[in-house]
């Protein structure tokens, strides 16, 4: 058995990718009435609170701590800005869906970042993208969504752009990731509350309903706090390509949950489950074949 299926990295991604699977709709459904930099300066809010008992300043450079808070502020606050404003023009399984080439975002800026070139992780990593169009390709229509797409694009970048400079930064640091991350989430708070104070939506804390609290505190707690804290924690021990294709692991996971939680096998058609399936042998192969190389990083 690949020696990938049985590392720490792999359940983290794994679990993550799961819970996020379940997690697209609940946005859509619950915060469409509410300005979308309150909802990510709630939610992130929620995040940090959850880590900052487990803070740990003493010993640490200030440098560091500054670095991870600037990383939170692009990782997830600027990019759950993007995120969120997307649900203005597309339905939930679209953005889903314009995620697919994230994979591809992290292999580049991991390059950029580390000044090398190397063509054949490329190969694995384009092997995702390919396996997830597959999975998604009935809700890819770039070009009926320009402005929500871009959007979509510029929350990935954000995302990937994140998840690499934390893994260079606290790679090689004596640092436990719980004992830091409570920063990356106050930088992701920070920018968003400023986003909020210029667009003047404070107010409208006022109007959330229960229904909408409870949705904020499961995405703020569990979605966002839990599952960005094992993903970060997984990527600084990953191999970066692996890493790059485990982006993509929620597609398939997402339409199995609709399908066969959900019940929505019913209405698809054999075409719908054949692409699935060869999705997910091709995202697995990606992953195994990338595992055999000589690691790029």
């Amino acid at each position: 058995m690949p020696a990938f299926f049985n590392s720490e990295f792999m359940i983290y991604l794994i679990a993550v990718s799961l819970i996020w699977s379940f997690s697209f709709g609940l946005i859509k459904t619950n915060m469409s009435s509410l300005d979308p930099a309150l909802v990510a300066f709630l939610r992130l809010l929620l995040s940090a609170a959850v880590f900052l008992p487990f803070l740990r300043v003493k010993g640490m450079r200030p440098k560091m701590s500054v670095q991870v808070f600037l990383i939170g502020a692009l990782q997830f606050g600027l990019m759950y800005i993007a995120y969120i404003y997307s649900f203005q023009y597309l339905k939930a399984y679209q953005i889903a869906a314009m995620t697919i080439f994230t994979p591809l975002y992290v292999e580049i800026i991991s390059d950029f970042a580390e000044r090398r070139f190397v063509l054949r992780p490329y190969l694995f990593v384009l092997m995702a993208v390919f396996a997830s169009a597959l999975v998604t390709w009935d809700s890819l229509n770039v070009f009926e969504f320009q402005k929500g797409f871009f959007l979509v694009q510029l929350s990935n970048l954000c995302f990937a752009g994140g998840q690499v400079l934390y893994r260079k930064l606290l790679k090689p640091a004596n640092v436990k990731d719980r004992e830091i991350f409570a920063a990356a989430y106050c930088g992701a708070a920070a920018i968003t509350f400023i986003a909020v104070l210029i667009r003047g939506s404070l107010p409208q804390i006022a109007q959330i309903s229960g229904n909408q609290w409870a949705a904020l505190l499961y995405l703020g707690i569990i979605a966002s706090g839990l599952c960005f804290f094992l993903w970060n924690k997984g990527v600084r021990i990953a191999n970066i390509t692996n890493a790059a294709i485990s982006n993509n692991l929620k597609m398939p996971l997402a339409v199995a949950v609709s399908l066969f939680v959900f019940g929505e096998y019913e209405s698809q058609s054999p075409e719908t489950m054949i692409r699935l399936g060869l999705g997910i042998v091709l995202l697995a192969a990606s992953l195994i074949l990338n595992s055999r190389q000589k690691p790029a990083g």
